[in-house]
């Protein structure tokens, strides 16, 4: 059967051949009316895009005489403007995402969301005036009420978050894998002879990571006899009902994002890690000696830019119902916060 060309499509629908490759790639240039005409008669006729073809020649469109192919977005959802200097995890995430962005001819322009002179009508024009379709979120752990107040933005952009999941929010992400960073930890410190382990995480933490975290700790516990099973402490730093938990359970080896959980038990006279060990669910600022989860940060800031080009290069837009998920795996770190290695 012969390959249909674009010319069929447009002698069949009445527009030029340029029209119904804008049509066909969903270019807003194209009326809607436009573009529904051209896909319908393209599948009346049997018409079958070659992948490689388009990708070179969007390659070339895209090159044409510039240096770059186009600008993306880094939005700060986070309550600090600056998170680079307050957070090793973000940090690493701005550099994946610059590299990446580097090596792929784009260049980043970044927008703190919390600035108070800053909303989405502001938001939205300077990107029109930059000619941004593409935008990456960071920091949306901190502050939900980001996700609504932009949503305009959302609705118009290719978007993706990096390192939250906003999944169940319509926006594909690249992030963690939540349950593997409990399923490592809790084999490494089996591996340790720990045999008490208990987790000592945030009800906003565990319930905005889908909680995963939550989820894999009750399974993996399983491993374990019952008199071991330590119900899980769900508070926000509170030296308080941290030892009042501690005290009751006597766990001999405790899973947190809460640095402050060393001096919460020297306070109380335990030693770590003789008495209790530690192993810190991420990176934190002066933790690097800790034992812990690294979130591999930088491949997820890298793993963004990816996700974001594919998204322009299909002319994707807008929240959806069928969003996509990268998860990477952590990394484990031995360090001076649990007992050495048998």
């Amino acid at each position: 059967m012969p390959r249909i060309t674009l010319n069929e499509i447009a002698r069949q629908t009445g527009v030029s051949a340029n029209t119904v490759s804008l049509a066909l790639r969903n270019s807003p240039r194209i009326s809607r009316k436009t573009r529904e005409a051209v896909k319908k008669a393209a599948k009346k006729l049997g018409y079958r895009s070659n992948p490689v073809v388009s990708r070179v020649l969007s390659d070339i469109r895209k090159r044409a005489d510039e240096v770059y192919y186009q600008t993306i977005a880094i939005l700060n959802a986070h309550i600090h403007p600056d998170t680079k200097k307050i957070s090793p995890s973000y940090r690493k995430i701005y550099e994946g995402c610059q590299s990446r962005a580097e090596s792929s001819g784009c260049k980043i322009d970044t927008f703190w969301l919390q600035d108070p002179r800053m909303n989405a009508n502001r938001l939205s024009r300077i990107l029109k005036t930059r000619s941004i379709s593409g935008v990456i979120v960071v920091g949306f752990i901190h502050n939900h009420n980001c996700f609504d107040d932009y949503r305009p933005i959302w609705k118009s952009k290719s978007c993706i978050s990096a390192g939250f999941p906003a999944i169940r929010r319509g926006m594909s992400s690249t992030i963690v894998d939540g349950f593997d960073v409990i399923a490592r930890a809790m084999d490494e410190l089996q591996n340790l002879g720990y045999r008490r382990p208990g987790l000592y995480i945030s009800k906003a933490i565990d319930m905005r990571t889908d909680f995963h975290l939550s989820a894999a700790f009750a399974k993996c516990q399983e491993r374990f006899s019952p008199a071991n099973r330590i119900p899980i402490l769900r508070h926000e730093i509170s030296k308080p009902r941290f030892l009042k938990w501690h005290r009751q359970y006597k766990p001999d080896v405790i899973l947190t994002f809460f640095e402050e959980t060393r001096a919460f038990l020297a306070s109380d006279g335990k030693r770590c890690p003789e008495d209790t060990g530690i192993i810190l669910l991420g990176s934190r600022p002066n933790c690097d000696d800790w034992t812990r989860l690294e979130n591999n940060s930088r491949q997820i800031g890298a793993s963004a830019v990816d996700l974001l080009l594919q998204a322009l290069i299909h002319n994707e837009s807008g929240l959806t119902d069928n969003p996509r998920a990268i998860l990477h795996r952590p990394t484990w770190q031995k360090g001076t916060t649990t007992r050495p290695s048998i």
